[in-house]
């Protein structure tokens, strides 16, 4: 009988300390996040074409060789009617960040440009907003 209140407390210990994923926990907030998606954004102006590391830059506002990405993959926000995400885990100078980018296509101002939204990656919670840079 005296173990078991070691046996809670290793397993309360190793349930706590999990490894938790910046870009799972991204996506979780923002499936439960019923606004997701609306509001207005300023469009990135580069091509569909253009590579993850520059267009991560440009939502991050800084230079390409200031900035590291650690990973990339294909994320699926539930219960938005949007298409996937690319999200991005990126290394900066003031620590790691989670970026969700996706080309949409402009009729208006072909050919379109890359939405992003930036997250702290130790504070998945608190999204960022830097600021704009020129095209």
């Amino acid at each position: 009988m005296k173990a078991w209140p070691f046996i809670f407390i290793v397993a309360l210990v190793l349930v706590g300390c999990g490894h938790r994923d910046p870009i799972d926990q991204v996506v979780k907030k923002e499936s439960a996040n019923d606004f997701f998606g609306n509001g207005m954004y300023m469009l990135i102006p580069l091509p569909a074409s253009a590579s993850v590391t520059e267009v991560t830059s440009r939502a991050l506002s800084l230079p390409d060789t200031n900035i590291t990405v650690l990973e990339t993959r294909q994320v699926r926000i539930h219960g938005s009617l949007l298409p996937p995400f690319t999200a991005v885990l990126a290394d900066t100078g003031s620590g790691q960040k989670v970026i969700l980018l996706q080309f949409r296509p402009d009729k208006q101002h072909p050919p379109g440009g890359w939405w992003s939204h930036v997250y702290d990656a130790k504070r998945p919670n608190t999204a960022l907003e830097p600021t704009p840079t020129a095209p």
